[in-house]
């Protein structure tokens, strides 16, 4: 088995690299300064990422492989657990990092864990100022990138060598804003990466980070209105006959509202009938079984699922600009002209005929 083993590390570069950057860890006693070690993560892999021979497994995957593995439980991994999680991850290298700030110095540490051995291949530090830190950060990636035999090009050079920021405060609150993201305080996140942005416009990380968290949060807000809105069809459906045709109404016009392709004006018009014609809140027709035999909370929260839905698609079309009040307060001017075709699209939200009370109306639901 020697043999396998060698020939292991003999071939451990010969394909694509695939390079994870694990958080660094803190190794002060103080807690105060922990998030920096997401803040220098993001670094270290930005870095590592302008060069064309590497690829950079994403730290969403990570932590989701860490939870979903319930690795590093006492928030610490080893080479062993970090290479088991590189296997996981495809990686062919896993860093595992630490920094120590002591008064005004500073200490990086790093090592580069082969995946296929599982043996830290390479031992690398970096210590001076801590108000020097770009410098240190620099240090490290450089030494990371001759661990892995790597020669830069002139191009990558220049865009390697570029420092992130430097200042201290900035790159505090650039860490604080990636901790804030994972504990789920994601407005928070964005409020200090927006301050951050406005005050140093040389760190084009930040700003990086800012659109990348933005467009992030829009998808998981709207997978988790679809979700919202699909377990609540399913609960309204074991409620008998009568809810259950209005529910497959609201699953289709959910479906037409969901569905990239269809038209713009059909998938604006079917969450808007959805958002309207299921919620007596906001001034539309009151679906009778639904309402008085239905789950309330549950249709409240599906149907606010639909009207963020429908301000996402109309917002992604330039129509409402900067705008976030309720539906009712959108008024005639932009939801009174999907609402003409409203009753025409609940008619054809359902397969064969059928009625349903609505209000102090009856509307037919046949083609």
């Amino acid at each position: 088995m020697l043999w396998l083993w060698f020939i292991c590390l003999l071939t451990a570069h010969a394909g694509p690299l695939r390079v994870a950057v694990l958080d660094f860890d803190n190794g002060a006693d103080s807690a105060e300064l922990d998030a920096l070690g997401k803040g220098l993560q993001s670094m270290v892999t930005t870095d590592l990422a302008q060069v064309t021979s590497i690829t950079i497994v994403e730290r969403a995957r990570l932590r989701d492989l860490i939870a979903e593995q319930k690795l590093g439980a006492d928030g610490l991994l080893d080479p062993s657990t970090a290479a088991e999680l590189g296997k996981l991850a495809g990686a062919t290298h896993v860093v595992l990092g630490s920094f120590t700030v002591v008064g005004s110095t500073m200490r990086l540490d790093a090592r580069l864990t082969t995946v296929a051995s599982g043996e830290v291949e390479h031992a690398m530090h970096a210590e001076g100022e801590r108000d020097a830190f770009f410098e240190l950060e620099k240090k490290l990636v450089t030494d990371l990138l001759a661990g892995l035999d790597i020669t830069l090009s002139a191009k990558e050079r220049a865009t390697v060598g570029r420092f992130h920021t430097l200042e201290w405060d900035n790159l505090v609150l650039y860490s604080r804003s990636i901790e804030a993201y994972d504990t789920d305080r994601r407005d928070e996140a964005v409020a200090l990466l927006e301050d951050l942005a406005k005050k140093d416009e040389d760190f084009k990380l930040a700003r990086t980070t800012l659109a990348g968290l933005a467009k992030l949060i829009d998808s998981v807000s709207e997978k988790r209105a679809v979700a919202e809105v699909l377990a609540a069809e399913r609960r309204f459906a074991a409620r008998g006959e009568e809810v259950a045709l209005e529910a497959r109404i609201f699953g289709r016009l959910m479906a037409i509202g969901t569905d990239t392709s269809a038209s713009f004006e059909d998938r604006a018009t079917a969450l808007y009938a959805a958002s309207t014609g299921f919620n007596n809140k906001i001034g539309g027709p009151n679906f009778y079984h639904l309402r008085t035999r239905g789950d309330t909370f549950a249709l409240d929260r599906a149907t606010e699922g639909a009207y963020q839905l429908y301000w996402a698609l109309l917002t992604e079309r330039g129509m409402l600009p900067h705008l976030r009040v309720p539906l009712l307060e959108l008024g005639r001017r932009d939801g009174q002209r999907h609402a003409a075709q409203a009753v025409r699209v609940r008619a054809s939200a359902v397969a064969g005929t059928g009625r349903v009370r609505k209000a102090d109306q009856t509307v037919g639901l046949g083609p």
